[in-house]
């Protein structure tokens, strides 16, 4: 293992994924592909193998629906979904190869793609987990500041939440692994808040309004939806005075005459619905309160 861990230590950074990849086959002695959290295929070792997902992935590209799904059966996505900080092995009677998979992030520590290696070419070995991981840790350094993988990141939290508001899923039970990624640096209870005014900023502006915002919160999720501001944020407790943790930024609402308004506490994502509606009463009733001092508001008392 020592010997293996110092040769994956000493690949160098900056050269090229490809070249990085290529490499950590050298050293393990089994292919990899890294594929992306729309399951669509960035970059693979070009070894010949007859696994069946192993070969989708590069004949097409991208995983099939179908797969996906056979990948939920098999609890792959659930094992993806809880991968941070870990590389995991996958097994299943009805594909003929292991494998073990580990995530990949930017610099801002936001999920961008997954690196899978199968044991086509050998079994795997006792410390093969611990040495994926190092060259996952490897990878997301590799790509940690590309503008692309920084704006993936974002951009796919962000399309993820309004799929939420939007309930846009045939089978929720496929997309458990990006729901989590959402969750990610959550607590239990989660709220919703839409911040807007029809003073306030659109367009653009309503955008540089949001990066503001998460300069001053990066521990919140947010996305724009109907020319309004969708946070998420969270707690521990189910009895907190959630509109404090926005009254912190209250001048940047103030500055660009915008007001909050804040849904009660849940648990499941997928329910976001319900209270993005709860958020947007809120809202209303603080348009019509807009001689308060304060411009944030929960829906009701908990």
């Amino acid at each position: 293992m020592d010997n293996k861990s110092t040769q994956i230590n000493a690949i160098e950074n900056g050269v090229g994924l490809q070249q990085l990849l290529d490499e950590a086959y050298n050293i393990l002695g089994n292919p990899m592909l890294i594929f992306d959290m729309d399951y669509r295929l960035v970059a693979y070792t070009d070894v010949k193998n007859d696994d069946l997902i192993w070969n989708e992935f590069i004949e097409t590209g991208r995983l099939s629906p179908k797969t996906i799904e056979f990948s939920m059966t098999e609890g792959f996505i659930e094992v993806a979904a809880n991968c941070e900080g870990h590389a995991y092995l996958l097994i299943s009677e009805k594909l003929k190869y292991n494998r073990i998979i580990g995530q990949l992030y930017n610099n801002k520590n936001e999920p961008v793609a997954d690196l899978a290696v199968v044991a086509c070419k050998k079994p795997f070995e006792d410390n093969d987990q611990f040495l994926i991981k190092k060259i996952c840790d490897k990878i997301s350094k590799e790509i940690g500041n590309d503008k692309y993988y920084l704006n993936y990141g974002q951009a796919y939290i962000e399309n993820m939440i309004i799929r939420l508001i939007e309930d846009d899923f045939e089978d929720r039970g496929l997309y458990t692994d990006h729901i989590a990624n959402i969750y990610r640096g959550f607590k239990k209870y989660v709220y919703v808040a839409i911040a807007g005014s029809q003073h306030g900023p659109t367009g653009s502006n309503l955008d540089y309004f949001k990066d503001l915002m998460r300069q001053a919160r990066p521990d919140f999720k947010y996305t724009l939806y109907h020319n309004q501001i969708v946070i998420l944020f969270s707690s521990s407790y189910k009895k907190f005075k959630a509109e404090r943790e926005l009254q912190k930024i209250d001048n940047l609402f103030e500055q660009n005459d915008m007001f909050v308004g804040i849904s009660t506490s849940f648990e499941n994502l997928f329910e976001l619905p319900k209270y993005y509606a709860e958020a947007i009463t809120a809202l209303h009733g603080q348009e019509r309160s807009s001689n308060e001092w304060c411009r944030v508001y929960k829906f009701l008392a908990e």
